[in-house]
């Protein structure tokens, strides 16, 4: 199977609301192999590269920062499975993989504009950030299972080896979005490169325990020798059948992940960091089951510990770092002493109309906050109190098909800025005394695609075409300060009209087409 995708919305614009267009290329390749009934083997690549730049025009009275900013990244990853069947009852995998990313980010600071031709929009600049980070990582793992009386048994164990060569320069600090200061802050620059292993094992049961419960049970410990911790993460999930169409389950589990790397390597103290745990517990209930569908309900806490915060800023943390829409690149020293929990209930229904007709409609309530340094309660960057999504896909006549997509959420929380602050310095300055207390719009997009397929000497050609936000809704991305705005209906002056805060939307109504081809 090979795929590729390329981004076209450089050919519509270059400015999608912060002096810039994103775009991407992506390629996946993937081939299957069976031998003799006992073995296969598959063999995955998978890669991308992403860029942008932004440009804003010193002298624009709707420019929404004095940073140009040229990012650059490529992924790529791949990986070859080996399975193995020694007999019916036993079997392995045997899998080796590769991942490497490389990305390049450069900032410059404008400090001011000259004229070319009658155009303003050429900037003096100073260098303010260099990024050139190129990391891999190799993995071998391995897992055995084994069945005996309806009961499954695996186990396995894997160890990698992180490549890290990162090289990050702030030479000239920054002025805070975080502050209003007028001091800059937060100079780093550091050059790592060395590796680190990580190693896991695990073991798994899962089978009945009599004609109406079932059971699973795990556990994984890894190691991380990266910061020399280590981590236990137990599983255990429970499954009983009221009736044939009716059924409890329950499960809790344990998982831990270590901070980003390069927040890892920012700053010396930044190394204590320890692996973020989060402990989660869900029971629910499958309401219904029959032939057209079924309708299930969960409900779900999660709570996470030695979350990343800012000893700086008390009220940040990784868990709700403001997004600041292509300012500057923002490092922090850390502590490892904050929490967040959340906690919902979702309601799914599946249903089909003999073969004409599915749906999938899920409802969700929840709840997501965060403590910080400072140990007030505040909603996290993710927290969507009302979700509703529905995908429906409809079999027209002459082998169309059509499919939508709905969703609508609550509109996302955001952190206001201190005016006062930002209009004396003509910069966007976050009020964190206000951390994500205000919510914008509420969230709704429609998607819709036509399907035909076409088969011909064994072979299939699968096309699509549908629009995007077929309603156009302006769906808030964020709030952005427009500096040197002095002027116009959203300008502050001296008369008081409105502070000069400009609103950047997601992308609006979108038209999208693909061709698969299966040989």
């Amino acid at each position: 199977m090979l795929s590729a995708h390329r981004s076209i919305l450089n050919l519509f614009t270059n400015n999608i609301g912060i002096e810039g267009v994103p775009t991407y290329t992506n390629l996946l390749a993937r081939a299957d192999v069976e031998h003799g009934g006992h073995d296969s083997l598959t063999i995955l690549s998978l890669g991308g590269i992403d860029s942008v730049e932004i440009t804003p025009c010193a002298a624009d009275s709707d420019g929404t920062n004095f940073y140009q900013t040229q990012y650059m990244g490529r992924r790529e990853t791949g990986a070859l499975t080996w399975k193995h069947a020694f007999n019916a009852t036993l079997a392995s995998d045997l899998t080796a993989s590769y991942a490497v990313t490389r990305q390049n980010i450069e900032q410059q600071q404008q400090t001011g504009y000259f004229w070319v031709n009658g155009s303003p929009c050429h900037a003096t600049t100073e260098a303010s950030y260099g990024e050139n980070a190129r990391d891999g990582l190799l993995r071998l793992s391995y897992t055995l299972r084994a069945g005996w009386r309806g009961w499954l048994f695996s186990g396995g164990a894997s160890g990698s080896l992180q490549m890290l060569g990162d090289s990050v320069a702030q030479p000239i600090g920054q002025l805070s979005p975080f502050s209003a200061s007028t001091a800059a802050v937060d100079a780093v620059a550091f050059d790592r490169h060395f590796a680190a292993g990580q190693e896991a094992v695990f073991v798994q049961a899962e089978g009945p325990l009599g004609k109406r419960l079932s059971l699973m049970g795990a556990v994984r410990a890894e190691g991380f020798a990266i910061d020399g911790s280590h981590a236990l993460e137990p599983r255990v999930s429970i499954l009983y059948r009221l009736n044939q169409r009716q059924s409890l389950h329950a499960s809790w589990n344990a998982s831990a992940q270590l901070p980003p790397t390069m927040d890892l390597l920012s700053f010396p103290g930044n190394r204590l960091l320890q692996p973020i745990t989060v402990r989660q517990t869900a029971a629910g209930m499958r309401l219904w089951q029959s032939s057209w569908g079924t309708f299930d309900a969960e409900a779900y806490t999660r709570h996470y510990r030695r979350e990343p915060v800012s000893t700086e800023f008390p009220q940040l943390m990784l868990f709700n770092m403001v997004d600041t829409l292509g300012q500057s690149i923002v490092w922090l020293p850390l502590s490892g002493t904050g929490s967040a929990d959340s906690r919902g209930l979702e309601a799914a229904l599946r249903a089909h109309w003999q073969s004409r007709v599915q749906l999938l409609s899920s409802v969700t309530r929840s709840h997501s906050d965060y403590r910080a340094l400072d140990g007030i309660q505040r909603p996290g960057n993710y927290d969507t109190p009302m979700a509703i999504n529905t995908l429906t896909s409809f079999r027209l006549p002459h082998g169309f098909i059509l499919n939508g997509r709905e969703s609508f959420t609550s509109g996302r929380v955001y952190t206001p800025f201190d005016i006062a602050g930002s209009l004396a310095q003509d910069r966007g300055i976050y009020d964190l005394s206000h951390m994500n207390a205000l919510r914008g719009p509420v969230y709704n997009r429609l998607d819709l695609e036509f399907q035909r397929d076409f088969s011909f000497s064994g072979r299939q050609l699968e096309m699509r075409g549908g629009t995007e936000n077929v309603l156009n809704r302006g769906n808030l991305l964020g709030y952005v300060w427009l500096q040197g705005c002095t002027t116009g209906t959203i300008c502050a002056n001296s008369a008081g009209a409105s502070p000069p805060i400009g609103k950047v939307d997601q992308i609006g109504r979108f038209p999208v087409f693909s061709a698969q081809y299966r040989f």
